[in-house]
């Protein structure tokens, strides 16, 4: 949904956008002061605004097709530069030299998660023999997980110290 912010934008003196509580920080850093991010738990009775939109439906209205997502400010997101510095401090010495991916694999979401989901065992078979693997999972997959690295051998790792839930710029 992130991606037409700055589309909106251009429709507004102000653009006021409710999120989840631990987006915030990530959104807050990446947009400019035109932005108000709020939880979405937030009482907005006293806010005033002139017209307001789902962003599902302001997603719908600018991306009707697929190259209208080519509209998109590159890149939008901007992670923690000190969290970043912080993990790769942890996975680098791992890595050696190997490429590093980020997975994550299974969906909880209703009615549609699992279509965005996939078997670890089946995943890692496509993903390059060399790499190391980071969990970015969240969930109790411990099992799944140990179970993959038995099987396949491959090289898989998490960070227990990072709560994959709640902790986004983690």
């Amino acid at each position: 949904f992130a991606s037409c912010f700055h589309e909106l934008a251009n429709f507004a003196d102000k653009v006021t956008i409710t999120a989840n509580e631990k987006l915030l920080p990530l959104f807050r850093r990446s947009f400019p002061a035109k932005f108000n991010f709020i939880s979405r738990d937030a009482d907005l009775s006293n806010l005033n605004f002139d017209a307001q939109a789902p962003v599902m439906t302001a997603l719908a209205a600018l991306r009707q097709s697929e190259s209208d997502f080519g509209n998109a400010k590159n890149p939008y997101l901007f992670a923690d530069a000190k969290r970043v510095d912080e993990v790769f401090d942890k996975i680098r010495p791992l890595a050696v030299d190997r490429p590093i991916i980020g997975i994550s694999w299974h969906s909880k979401a209703k009615p549609f998660g699992k279509y965005r989901s996939i078997a670890l065992e089946h995943l890692v078979s496509y993903l390059p023999e060399d790499a190391i693997f980071l969990i970015l999972q969240y969930g109790d997959f411990e099992a799944e997980i140990s179970k993959v690295i038995e099987l396949t051998g491959r090289d898989i790792h998490t960070f227990s110290d990072i709560d994959k839930w709640q902790d986004v710029d983690g």
